[in-house]
């Protein structure tokens, strides 16, 4: 059987190697002792009873970023975990001979971090860890695309029938208001408009799908 000189090293030359590649570095960069601080820590480390968990808070927080890092599904992650030293590094955990079976571990820790995590305190640990290394902190940057919204593509059709009954919704306002009769000119020009926006929209819409068609 072929064994690895790297198996046979000490613990801290196991370390040097393991944040000389990119998960080492990525796991420097990540605050995991001071997050794990925010979630309270699972029964077995309080009571001393119970089978002992093979990841502490740390490692559970770890997992689910090597989760995302990876963009493997649970099972195979479990299957990578137990055959791969780094990512035993990474989540704290020396396996040697042992094997994680269960492969629902990934989603345990998913729901007991969620149930406990703060999202305003996980920001404020994690700007706390990196601020030193931002530049330009007076400029916020967001990513819209997290934002549910009801805007829509704004067309020139859409937003001139929207225009027209918004004004006619408000003339309607103004008439009970001031208990005034409708005037014949204003309804037939406002009929008019209407009919002339819905058939340019009938026509923009024949035109686009005659488009799609061609291609």
């Amino acid at each position: 059987m072929y064994y690895s000189p790297l198996f046979l090293q000490t613990p801290s030359v196991l370390e040097g190697a393991f944040y000389q590649n990119d998960l080492g570095r990525l796991h420097r960069s990540i605050a995991f002792k001071d997050l794990a601080a925010k979630i309270p820590s699972r029964l077995h480390s309080k009571s001393g009873r119970g089978r002992k968990p093979f990841l502490k808070v740390e490692g559970g927080i770890a997992l689910l970023i090597l989760k995302h890092y990876t963009g493997l599904s649970d099972e195979i992650l479990i299957d990578r975990l137990n055959t791969d030293w780094c990512m035993q590094y990474f989540c704290g955990v020396q396996l040697n001979a042992r094997r994680i079976k269960d492969k629902n571990l990934v989603s345990w820790w998913r729901g007991y971090i969620g149930r406990h995590l703060d999202i305003k305190e996980l920001q404020s640990v994690l700007i706390g860890f990196w601020k030193p290394y931002m530049e330009q902190t007076h400029v916020t940057m967001m990513d819209a695309t997290v934002y549910e919204s009801n805007i829509r593509y704004p067309t020139d059709v859409r937003l001139l029938w929207e225009s027209i009954t918004k004004v006619y919704q408000l003339i309607q306002d103004k008439r009970k208001i001031f208990k005034l009769a409708v005037a014949a000119v204003i309804t037939t020009s406002i009929r008019r408009i209407t009919w002339d926006t819905r058939e340019t929209a009938v026509r923009a819409n024949a035109r686009t799908k005659s488009s799609a068609n061609n291609y």
